[in-house]
């Protein structure tokens, strides 16, 4: 959905919350990490005992959005990676079309409760009890995964029309290489290796020893060296945050259902196997009826009220206030069918 959309539906909610909430509102980091996963270019460092910090929340500009439509940019722009790569799921899309629904779908609920740890928290969840004082931006990040969920460009709802998005190929030679690189980083991440690969010569030193028979991929890594290891660290956060949470909340399984209600979402969308105009044509508010409308905006309200009430409580002893975000996302703003969930996201490439 497009930052002005975002702006139209944040402002409606928060005229809809009360005097006293809108007083203790950061607007400003607020609508910064509504319009982060759109524009992001942050930046993220190891602060201690290997934890994985965003140190900058900066938005890009606008233009970096042409990086979208460059057949040979590289995989590891923020930006990419946030709309077609494995961070898509911050728009309610799918990261591949070899993904279930149920892959996304789990993704973005973890995501979703990850960024409302992180809001309580105030950026940090490695802390022994979070601040009383509300991290807004990671609000902000959260809402937008849910604003995106009712586009018609990111999710397929009962009852909507849709047009039949031919598969396309998408993956050069280039581009081939690049992915390999990242699935190498992204294996990394999850083994000891991640534990000692701090600076970054060590990490440069690590993928000398990896491609050093790959002439390209070794002249490829030392020309986007900075870029590299930064994607390395934002994936590495990505990890260690859902970890973080998942050891909170335990092993709290979402509802599956076997029946529609209105507006149910059937299949998330795949950004790769949508053409250009499709995506920006569909992705515009005025696709979303009024009774979508508002769905969303009662969405965004509980969870600012949800938000309220938990930041008063303890969440690190008592993670019901997740399980109740859980529940509510599961009963209403991602509710699917377990047939919906076992579906494909979209037809199969060469991924």
């Amino acid at each position: 959905m497009y930052i002005p959309g975002h702006e139209m539906i944040i402002n409606d909610t928060l005229a809809k919350l009360s005097k006293n909430q809108r007083d203790i509102i950061d607007i400003g980091k607020l609508k910064t990490g509504l319009f982060y996963p759109d524009l992001p270019c942050g930046k993220y460092n190891i602060i201690s005992k290997n934890n994985v910090f965003m140190t900058s929340k900066t938005t890009c500009s606008f233009i970096n959005l042409l990086k979208l439509y460059d057949p040979n940019n590289n995989e590891f722009y923020e930006i990419f990676q946030s709309h077609k790569g494995i961070l898509a799921y911050l728009h309610s899309m799918s990261p591949s079309p070899s993904y279930t629904a149920r892959d996304v779908r789990t993704a973005i609920l973890n995501q979703c409760l990850t960024f409302f740890l992180l809001a309580l928290y105030d950026d940090n969840l490695f802390m022994t009890s979070p601040k009383k004082k509300i991290s807004f931006f990671w609000l902000g990040m959260l809402l937008h995964i849910i604003m995106d969920s009712y586009s018609p460009a990111h999710t397929i709802r009962k009852v909507t029309y849709r047009i039949d998005i031919p598969p396309r190929s998408i993956y050069t030679p280039s581009r081939l290489m690049r992915k390999r690189v990242r699935d190498i980083i992204l294996d990394t991440i999850k083994t000891d290796i991640g534990n000692t690969v701090k600076t970054i010569e060590e990490f440069t030193v690590y993928l000398r020893d990896i491609f050093k028979d790959d002439i390209k991929s070794l002249e490829y890594i030392s020309n986007h060296l900075d870029q590299i290891y930064n994607s390395y660290l934002m994936f590495m956060f990505d990890m260690q945050t859902t970890t973080k949470m998942q050891s909170i909340i335990g092993k709290y399984k979402p509802k599956e259902y076997q029946t529609y209600k209105p507006k149910n979402i059937t299949n998330f969308m795949y950004y790769n196997n949508q053409f250009n105009f499709y995506h920006q044509k569909k992705d515009f508010l005025y696709n979303i009826d009024d009774l979508t409308y508002k769905m969303m905006i009662d969405d965004c309200i509980f969870i600012f009220n949800l938000l309220f009430e938990a930041s008063k409580s303890n969440v690190t002893s008592d993670p019901k206030y997740l399980k109740t975000l859980l529940t509510y996302l599961t009963d209403n703003t991602f509710r699917m069918t377990k047939k919906d969930l076992d579906s494909q996201t979209g037809p199969i490439d060469v991924d």
